[in-house]
């Protein structure tokens, strides 16, 4: 179970957790997988995450890790609960919150200020970093316009600059453009 690396987190907290339940303490279990009390510790689930979650994760297959570390952010429990919800969505839900948007979670949250927001304004940044490519993308297209509206502001500016010396009575409007 622990000597090799295809056995997944999810069942070896299950595995344990059969054995604590059936009455084998916790030291029995290391010593007789040669590992430390610590080592099988680390594949318990936090008393604070509730069951329901638990229960989803193994349903959907959701990351416990994830999930404990869902719990040790410094957010509102409410926020938390929104958030476990997305870690235990089914495995290819675009919603489902995966390490990689667990980690654009904790630079926002490390973000001067966040905490001196409301609930609701902080869970709206937080699905801003849950959709970060989206949030990123949409700000890359006002970039590109803002710099697009400033380049073609800058062509009319030059095209139509008035010169005194060149002035001609004789001039048309293809002239002006040209």
């Amino acid at each position: 179970m622990f000597h090799h690396q295809t056995t997944k987190w999810l069942d070896k907290h299950m595995l344990i957790d059969q054995m604590v339940n059936s009455g084998v303490k916790v030291t029995t279990i290391a010593r007789k997988l040669g590992v430390t009390q610590a080592e099988i510790e680390n594949y318990f689930v936090h008393p604070d995450i509730p069951f329901d979650i638990i229960k989803k994760a193994r349903k959907n297959e959701g990351s416990l890790i994830n999930i404990e570390k869902i719990r040790k952010l410094p957010i509102h429990s409410m926020l938390k609960h929104k958030l476990y919800q997305r870690a235990v969505l089914p495995k290819k839900h675009p919603d489902r919150l995966t390490t990689d948007k667990l980690q654009k979670i904790k630079w926002l949250l490390k973000r001067d200020y966040f905490n001196d927001l409301g609930r609701e304004d902080q869970w709206e940044m937080l699905q801003q970093a849950l959709d970060y490519r989206g949030t990123l993308e949409n700000t890359w297209d006002l970039d590109i316009e803002r710099r697009l509206k400033r380049m073609s502001q800058g062509e009319l500016i030059l095209k139509f600059t008035f010169n005194p010396d060149s002035y001609n009575n004789d001039l048309n409007f293809s002239d002006l453009i040209n």
